[in-house]
């Protein structure tokens, strides 16, 4: 009896040290620690293959990439913004869409609502993600509220939320705009169905030519352009699926999200756009914002809408973007 007994308590050390073990490797691989980031106070996450900087200073995610690796994100010269000037640090950051609907909801057509891109934001640590809190945007009556995590499957997840704390009743969408440092190519998925010419809509045409290619009635391909503020353009689609993708020197960047049913953006009723793509043209401030909406909502007071983004990186099969297996890959990445 005492010989199993022993066996038995052995046996359950043994459990017990494997199990602190995996804690341990748990904890290890998952981790949320504060830094510095350029002078400012910042939060780092990781799952051990990737990592995220967010700086609630700036109330934008300034870094993501695989760890030891490139930062997919464009961070903006450093320089010092005068009052009522956009702080264009770089990064990701929410607005609220439509842009035509800014006078109301901040008193002008531009620049972003302020204290949602901008302004200092609140952050803290909650059962094991940060959450970052924008202050009250008037006359809106709403704040941003987003927080962030690693996912078990590795993706890097950015949820996003709206409270209506006072004011009227509005109508908005969450628009997550991610400034990237201009890639080889990005991909964007089309409606095979769509009403638009082509099957996505120039929504800022440039004033110059632009290798946009359509691989496939489902699939888009666009060079990225620099010069000057000729090269500008924002091409909006009514995909079926919520995703961007930017690939550089054989990695692929992906941004997606579910895609809730309602009306979207920019577009025709029924035909709006819950990806869009922006290119800033100018050569010495150069980059792509990959943008992805949610539907529009009726925001009331007490009401929130909640729309997540995911982020992932992943090897492809090949370098070369004009390569049929580089199609294969991104479809198979926009399923």
């Amino acid at each position: 009896m005492k010989k199993f007994w022993l066996a038995g308590l052995l046996l359950m050390s043994a459990a017990a040290i494997a199990q602190q073990q995996k804690y341990d490797l748990s904890r290890d691989r998952h981790s949320i620690e504060k830094m510095q980031f350029d002078g400012h106070e910042a939060w780092r996450l990781s799952d051990g293959q990737s990592e995220a900087i967010i700086v609630p200073d700036y109330g934008r995610v300034m870094r993501f990439g695989r760890v030891g690796g490139i930062n997919w994100l464009w961070n903006g010269p450093k320089q010092n913004y005068n009052p009522g000037e956009w702080k264009n640090y770089g990064g990701d950051k929410t607005w609220p869409a439509p842009q035509n609907q800014w006078p109301a909801m901040s008193g002008k057509s531009w620049p972003p609502p302020p204290m949602w891109d901008g302004a200092k934001h609140k952050a803290g640590v909650k059962g094991g993600k940060l959450w970052m809190i924008s202050p009250l945007q008037k006359p809106l009556g709403a704040r941003v509220v987003r927080e962030f995590w690693f996912d078990i499957n590795g993706d890097f997840v950015v949820s996003q939320a709206a409270d209506k704390i006072e004011g009227d009743a509005v109508y908005f969408s969450l628009w997550s705009v991610i400034q990237i440092v201009p890639p080889e190519a990005i991909f964007l998925p089309l409606n095979p169905s769509s009403p638009y010419k082509n099957n996505f809509l120039w929504i800022n045409p440039p004033k110059v030519e632009v290798d946009a290619k359509l691989l496939s009635p489902g699939l888009l391909r666009v060079l990225p352009s620099a010069g000057d503020d000729k090269n500008n353009f924002k091409i909006g689609t009514d995909a079926p699926v919520s995703a961007a993708i930017a690939v550089r020197d054989g990695w692929a960047f992906r941004a997606r999200s579910d895609k809730p049913a309602g009306d979207y953006p920019d577009g025709a009723l029924e035909a709006g756009f819950p990806v869009e793509l922006w290119n800033m043209g100018p050569t010495d401030v150069h980059y792509n914002e990959l943008e992805l909406l949610s539907p529009l909502r009726l925001y009331k007071v007490g009401s929130r809408w909640q729309h997540a983004i995911r982020w992932s990186v992943h090897q492809l099969p090949t370098k070369d973007i004009n390569s049929p297996v580089m199609q294969v890959a991104i479809e198979k990445l926009l399923e």
